[in-house]
């Protein structure tokens, strides 16, 4: 008869491997994830100033409308975006120009005390009033107000300025339903790069036959006053937000075969490329009468 052993048996193990590419523009970077896969390859711009910081949005709206168009950057790196006005009814404003100005929402501020609102954003108004081009100089931290009014008609609007936060550094963190975990930031997987290695693994569940793993990351941030949106996606685009339970199984949509490939994205670009491979490990190992 034979004699069964009984030892943990490890049904997954979840490997990240790394290519990291280091993208650097100002206080913007981003990270490259992957196997022997260029940025090119993997739909990554290495040029991040074409993210857009700029945040404009109708706040208050008095008898004028506002329409903000899409942001541009200039080669010096200050961004624009055009801003028109409204008047109803429509001509009011033939014989009543509108005036514009921009300010600290808050000027008191710890970050806005002392500070010039015109260092970072300035206005400029054309001939017949209705449109307005806001030109962002660098990076703020204290909520801008755009205001708008006719004086004779007493209509007014206003919009809120924002800049949104860019990432500077993240750590990202896998973990597994038996509490195994590893975390890696922009130094590590720089090292694992030079290095040829995989960043890490983490072990799946002795007793699941699929566990589940818990994907997480935060950002460090540069100046700005909103954060963008993050989630990563597959290459079949299925998307999953921060700290949400995934499983690799072909029911769950995430098959094992070839390793899965994900992009972490934030406030709509994508930072970097993740390679999951999972290893199904033997379930058994005969050696003579011995079954482990």
């Amino acid at each position: 008869m034979k004699e069964n052993i009984s030892k943990n048996k490890v049904w997954q193990i979840v490997g990240v491997s790394v290519l990291c590419a280091v993208l650097v523009l100002g206080a913007v970077l981003g990270v490259v994830f992957g196997m022997n896969h260029s940025s090119e390859d993997l739909n990554v711009s290495k040029d991040m100033s074409g993210q857009d910081g700029l945040v404009i949005s109708q706040e208050v709206s008095k008898g004028i409308t506002l329409l903000s168009g899409v942001a541009t950057t200039a080669a010096d790196g200050t961004t624009t975006k055009t801003i028109t006005a409204t008047v109803e009814p429509a001509g009011a404003n033939v014989h009543d120009p509108l005036s514009w100005e921009v300010a600290f929402k808050d000027p008191s501020s710890t970050w806005a005390n002392g500070k010039n609102v015109s260092d970072y954003v300035t206005i400029s108004v054309s001939s017949d009033t209705l449109t307005c081009t806001v030109t962002c100089k660098q990076a703020f931290g204290e909520q801008i107000v755009l205001n708008v009014s006719s004086k004779t008609k007493n209509a007014t609007a206003s919009a809120n300025v924002d800049y949104v936060k860019r990432v500077t550094n993240y750590l990202f963190k896998v973990r597994s339903e038996d509490g195994d975990e590893f975390e890696f930031n922009l130094s590590d997987a720089e090292q694992a790069d030079e290095r040829g290695e995989s960043v890490g693994v983490v072990y799946g569940s002795a007793t699941t036959r699929v566990p589940t793993y818990t994907f997480s990351w935060t950002f460090t941030y540069s100046t700005g006053t909103t954060e963008g949106d993050s989630y990563i996606e597959t290459t079949s685009q299925k998307r999953f937000n921060n700290g949400e339970v995934l499983q690799f199984d072909e029911q769950s949509g995430l098959p094992t075969s070839d390793g899965i490939g994900f992009q972490l994205y934030y406030n709509g670009q994508a930072l970097s490329r993740i390679i999951i491979d999972i290893i199904e490990p033997v379930r058994s190992i005969s050696v003579g009468n011995l079954v482990f």
